[in-house]
């Protein structure tokens, strides 16, 4: 007999390793928590894209996520961090590292190395964190991002 409350993976994600992988990367960001934290209590971490819905989106086709060959989208949510002096008003995309806080990026960075071999590293365009603003994260989880 058919159960109807299944669900159907329509996607295949359960036998990519696209579960494994997103939960090994809530795992990191929480490694990495405290860290950010110092720098603003009030920060929430996440995750979006891909790594965090299991599809694409529809500028790459909505094609399944794919764990031989990604990327991981990371992003800060915090007032004090995206209004910080080292910020212009016309700098729309603020990142962690601009803030002093490399050491932070390039440790995370090299967690995911050391942790996925189908995270895509190019040692020319290291990782940066985003940085968003509060007003922003009703959005962020209307697109299925991962926020701890």
């Amino acid at each position: 007999m058919h159960d109807s409350n299944t669900m159907v993976d329509v996607f295949g994600l359960s036998e990519c390793g696209f579960k494994d992988v997103n939960k090994k990367i809530q795992n990191i960001l929480k490694d990495f928590e405290d860290k950010i934290k110092k720098l603003d209590p009030n920060a929430q971490i996440g995750f979006r894209g891909s790594a965090a819905t299991g599809v694409k989106g529809p500028h790459k086709g909505n094609v399944p996520f794919d764990p031989q060959n990604f990327d991981i989208d990371v992003f800060v949510v915090s007032d004090k961090l995206y209004d910080s002096d080292v910020f212009s008003k016309n700098d729309w995309w603020r990142g962690m590292r601009k803030t002093g806080a490399g050491d932070i990026v390039n440790k995370m960075e090299q967690a995911f190395i050391d942790s996925f071999s189908g995270y895509r590293f190019d040692p020319k365009k290291p990782m940066d964190i985003r940085i968003f603003k509060s007003g922003k994260i009703g959005s962020l989880i209307d697109e299925g991002a991962n926020i701890l």
